[in-house]
């Protein structure tokens, strides 16, 4: 992957003279651009203009500037497949923004069809609905994720209950019920988005509650979303062991790669305008 530019404010600069992004509160997306074009960006410029509002702000960009920035950043770099992230570092005085591409690691082809496996950290995200920097708990997530193997970690708050990923959201599927945790417990992610507007389409309850650790016998599939992998088979996670072909989650990973396809197709009619 080609990174030797990024963009600060607008501007076109070389990757070598990138500094941290500073400020108070640090708001952040995590983009991700398939044959140059950024993956549901309506949804991910309403999630960034929502979070800067709820901290006294307004977004430094509207959405087509940052779509423009965006394809031109892709252009700079000769890269059109990745994750891009864009900062916003909010003070009193000013705000900052950046965009630059970011390391990658999308699920194999093996991972999709035999599932991952992950495990658990006892943590909790503060203002869980605002997609903020929190490097206490990415760092502890990290750590385990490096020592232990695992694809990823689920959050496990003071009650002893599942809440989210450490960069991703959680379902499972209790006989044909999807059960995920309350979305005021969880960052929304795009993709948990997505999945729930296609359960709604396709008339399958949702019931929106925890699960504690000890309780995921109960489920018979779970499955992580995210902006890397998408809607990704979870086989095991601590002593359980979960059905990666299930028929709910077969059909949702399928009519989720639809919506892909057509909002790849929307936003090209957005780039020419």
């Amino acid at each position: 992957m080609n990174s030797n530019y990024f963009i600060e404010n607008g501007l076109i600069k070389t990757i070598a003279g990138k500094k941290p992004i500073t400020g108070e509160i640090i708001v952040y997306e995590v983009i991700r651009i398939i044959s140059g074009i950024p993956l549901f960006i309506s949804e991910h410029y309403s999630r960034m203009a929502d979070s800067c509002k709820s901290l006294g702000c307004q977004p430094p960009v509207t959405k087509q500037e940052l779509l423009m920035q965006i394809v031109c950043l892709c252009k700079t770099n000769s890269t059109q497949n990745g994750n891009i992230k864009v900062e916003i570092g909010i003070s009193k005085e000013n705000s900052q923004l950046l965009l630059y591409f970011i390391p990658h690691a999308y699920p194999t082809p093996q991972m999709y069809n035999d599932g991952v496996e992950v495990g658990f950290l006892f943590a909790e995200r503060k203002l869980p609905n605002i997609k903020t920097v929190q490097p206490a708990v990415r760092e502890r997530a990290n750590r385990l994720i490096s020592e232990s193997g695992f694809y990823e970690v689920l959050l496990v708050n003071h009650e002893n209950k599942i809440t989210e990923g450490s960069r991703s959201n959680i379902f499972f599927i209790l006989d044909e019920q999807l059960l995920t945790p309350p979305l005021k417990q969880v960052l929304k992610g795009i993709t948990l988005c997505k999945v729930l507007g296609i359960a709604k389409e396709k008339n399958i309850s949702i019931n929106y509650s925890n699960l504690a650790a000890d309780e995921l016998a109960n489920a018979c599939s779970m499955f992580l979303t995210g902006t890397s992998p998408k809607i990704l088979p979870i086989a095991k996670a601590g002593e359980n062991r979960f059905a990666v072909k299930h028929p709910m989650l077969q059909m949702l990973s399928a009519e989720y790669d639809v919506l892909i396809k057509q909002d790849i197709e929307k936003t090209k009619r957005l780039i020419l305008k």
